[in-house]
């Protein structure tokens, strides 16, 4: 299997930068001065609602990007739209050198998906990596650290929608967008700590099945085993799927799946195991298949249940047989690396299809920061 989700590289194999440089120390120095101030504004940036479906709210949010951008003098911020009307733009801004030749673009999403709870909106995915980025170059840039390349930030608004129009940006605004390499925020750090890199991600493809049973509410004394159950119906339909070892049953789901090569099996060596650890915290006994680890679980096909409803429960549960039942699932596959993705997961495709762009994606949030969940957070030290 080619190693799509998980390449590890650790911080501390690969940067030959000296971690007490001059440099390190004086921007370490400017951070202590403006970490309240930036949390301050950070706090502000938070409390504006960013659902993929408000409108206005990713209106509010852009307006108070182009203005933090301007406030550290990055130039040509603008929005960069399509071809569709009606759409959440990028949003755009360029640090231009006289004499460098090459451009590095800096990529995070500022829109959020829908959950329960309206505390802390994007505090990880992706207003973190928003403010990190800006933030990271005003300390450079205030310290007097010399940039060597151009840099470009490039903050889109429908990530967690799918990136729907993500490729029309990209095509009508293809030469301002051509660089040596794109770096995405986005995305939280190793389970042990640890800093990595990741070089690409899993396709992501979602689907809703719907069960129909009596055409209304039947009571379950009077047709209970004669009249068929949806709810029960989806259950049997859905334990087919998987066997118990966890494996996928469909016929063909893994044809397309390629081993391991012995360098990738090498790195995966190297990563600090965390299967007991994570399963302590988060009180499971046995991993969904046996002996496999979790770094290599996530570079296989996965067939996921992300929700299921039929008839009522809780206070309001009542004794009849439902007349629908439906389940949202969602499948990661390499070979859906080229589907356009239902949202959630970054469209990396689009970048390399479109742009003939290469990328590496840089985490700053800790691992159980609730993504795509109530009550999302951010370790501040992180940030």
């Amino acid at each position: 299997m080619k190693l799509l989700f998980c390449l590890f590289v650790f911080s501390n194999l690969i940067i030959g930068v000296n971690a007490q440089s001059d440099a390190t120390l004086a921007i370490r120095s400017f951070k202590s001065e403006k970490e309240i101030e930036w949390m301050k504004e950070y706090r502000s940036f938070l409390s504006i609602p960013n659902i993929a479906e408000d409108a206005i709210g990713l209106k509010q949010n852009s307006s108070f990007i182009m203005e933090m951008m301007k406030k550290r003098n990055i130039q040509q911020v603008k929005f960069l739209n399509g071809t569709s009307k009606n759409v959440a733009p990028s949003i755009y801004g360029e640090v231009i050198k006289p004499r460098a030749t090459k451009t590095i673009i800096f990529y995070s999403h500022y829109d959020w998906q829908p959950v329960d709870s309206s505390q802390s909106r994007s505090a990880s995915d992706d207003k973190a990596g928003i403010m990190a980025i800006i933030s990271a170059y005003e300390a450079i840039v205030k310290t007097e650290f010399k940039l060597q390349y151009n840099i470009k930030l490039f903050f889109e608004g429908e990530e967690e929608a799918g990136s729907t129009h993500l490729s029309e940006i990209f095509l009508q605004n293809e030469s301002l967008l051509q660089s040596e390499g794109w770096v995405i925020c986005n995305g939280p750090v190793h389970q042990s700590g640890n800093k990595y890199f990741i070089f690409g991600v899993r396709g992501d493809a979602h689907v809703s099945i719907t069960v129909y049973g009596p055409s209304r509410p039947l009571h379950n004394g009077h047709y209970g085993n004669w009249a068929p159950n949806p709810g029960l119906m989806l259950a049997q339909l859905l334990s087919l799927k998987k066997d118990e070892k966890g494996r996928i049953t469909i016929k063909g789901f893994y044809d397309e799946t390629k081993p391991l090569t012995s360098k990738e099996q090498k790195a995966i060596s190297n990563i600090p195991p965390m299967d007991d650890l994570m399963k302590k915290e988060l009180k499971f006994l046995n991993e969904e298949m046996e002996g496999v680890c979790l770094e290599k679980s996530i570079l296989m096909p996965s067939l996921n249940i992300n929700g299921m409803q039929s008839g009522n429960f809780g206070k309001k549960a009542n004794n009849v047989i439902p007349i629908t039942a439906s389940v949202v699932q969602s499948t990661t596959n390499e070979s859906l690396v080229l589907l356009q993705s239902m949202g959630g997961s970054l469209a990396l495709f689009l970048f390399d299809k479109y742009l003939k762009a290469k990328t590496i994606t840089v985490p700053i949030a800790i691992h159980d920061n609730n993504q795509h969940a109530d009550n999302e957070n951010i370790r501040i030290r992180n940030l």
